[in-house]
């Protein structure tokens, strides 16, 4: 979507307002729908649950497609939350198919996979539009995903995948799943709404007051009184999962700056003389290695995860990723210097992804993988909700304004994301000094 955005806007006929209302419909499915699609994938067989999870993704981009209109963008939106949480079950088998020490190794695997297709989405958007038009952008990944997710949902039906556990399908934590739409809402309005000024600020505030008064201490009371939470909140008290979730939130602040302000300082940039131009190809062809370096370090995640400790993989990861978001604000020139940004942003985001997702995998109980995978994966949503917000208030620009920045603006909003790097790679290195080998032994 990076490359096509100004095609999105102009074909749905979208102001930056509607955008924005938009993404923060799809950022509220994605965190519902995550943790109860990951819940599934701890009572039913993974596979399946991953092939239903994919085909609502499906259902939403056709309707994108086939109805190019403000609402059913909104609505298409939604249903597209629904890849995250089959993601998140994905994460888990894989757990569960793998020894251990293979861990790092198979995750590294989805991730890299996942990183060719983000590649090959950054570099072909542009010339899939010019030849198919903006709404292939949404029917175009159905045809490809369409074979996958019938072999999922029927390898799923025969009974191939582990079996759930006697009576769990019984349990599920409706009061729970409840309760944690309502923070969700009442956090993505408040988020929306808190920088607008005056008694809305107000309001949101209020907003975000209630959510940490009443809500959330009534959704933790829910999920340990329950015998099959949706989100088991026991684990939360250990101090490595705690902060791995964490550093997901962090990762999600990262991911925004990338994939958000990076794409506005190439057009800045261009305007102020550098002359490589801000078109959707030119966009995709520089955003490339943020997802092609993630497939070619697949051999590299189980060396460093032999060979050092997780740690201080982390801490590289968040290094390398500071490293990348700072570069860009000297270095912006010329297209080389871009490029090695974002190369950067692909080697530190893959390192400390895969090596967070693998060590959350070894550490909590088999029958709660999915579950995990999914508080993960909602961390770094709300991460990247936060992040948009740090941006916009650090580019001090309304909804109205025009999308293209100033560098001085963009230069803080940087640097504010990569503060919040430099806090991930502290964070890892304390790690290393608790008791982080603490493992929950597997059934």
């Amino acid at each position: 979507m990076s490359p096509g955005q100004a095609d999105v806007l102009a074909t749905f006929h979208l102001s930056i307002a509607e955008y924005g209302w938009a993404s923060a419909v799809q950022f509220l499915s994605v965190a519902i729908l995550t943790p109860v699609i990951a819940r599934f994938g701890d009572l039913y067989d993974k596979r399946a649950v991953t092939g239903i999870s994919m085909a609502i993704a499906c259902l939403g981009a056709l309707v994108i497609a086939c109805a190019p209109t403000q609402f059913a963008y909104v609505i298409g939106q939604a249903l597209l939350g629904a890849w995250v949480g089959g993601s998140t079950v994905a994460v888990a088998l894989m757990a569960e198919l793998l020894p251990p020490k293979k861990q790092a190794s198979g995750q590294g695997l989805i991730q890299g996979a996942s990183g060719v297709f983000a590649a090959a989405g950054l570099l072909g958007a542009g010339p899939v539009i010019a030849s198919l038009g903006t709404s292939s952008l949404f029917w175009l990944p159905v045809v490809l995903v369409g074979p996958c997710v019938l072999f999922l949902v029927r390898v799923g039906r025969r009974g191939e995948g582990v079996v759930a556990r006697a009576g769990s399908h019984r349990m599920l934590d409706l009061k729970g799943a409840a309760l944690l739409a309502l923070m969700l809402t009442l956090f993505s309005g408040s988020m929306q709404f808190v920088l607008d000024g005056g008694w809305i600020t107000a309001l949101s505030i209020a907003g975000l007051a209630v959510l940490g008064a009443v809500v959330l201490p009534r959704w933790m009371r829910a999920e340990r009184e329950h015998p099959e939470p949706l989100v088991d909140v026991q684990l939360f008290s250990r101090w490595d999962i705690s902060c791995i979730h964490v550093m997901a939130l962090l990762l999600g602040i990262a991911s925004t700056a990338m994939y958000v302000l990076f794409p506005m300082l190439i057009g800045a940039a261009s305007a102020g003389g550098a002359g490589f131009g801000s078109s959707a190809s030119v966009v995709g062809w520089l955003l490339l290695p943020t997802g092609l370096v993630g497939f070619l370090l697949i051999p590299a995640y189980g060396v460093l995860d032999r060979h050092l400790k997780p740690s201080s993989v982390l801490a590289l990861g968040f290094g390398i990723l500071a490293i990348a978001l700072l570069l860009p604000i000297r270095c912006h020139q010329a297209v080389w210097q871009l490029l090695v940004a974002t190369t950067l942003f692909g080697i530190g985001m893959s390192i400390a992804l895969t090596q967070g997702v693998a060590e959350l995998m070894r550490r909590v109980p088999e029958e709660r993988a999915s579950s995990a995978s999914g508080t993960f994966f909602m961390a770094k949503t709300l991460g990247g909700a936060l992040g948009a917000q740090i941006a916009v208030a650090a580019l001090g620009a309304s909804a109205e304004q025009s999308a293209l920045a100033d560098l001085g603006q963009l230069a803080l909003a940087l640097s504010l994301a990569a503060a919040a790097s430099v806090a991930g790679m502290a964070l890892a290195l304390s790690m290393g000094r608790a008791p982080w080998r603490l493992r929950v032994a597997r059934s």
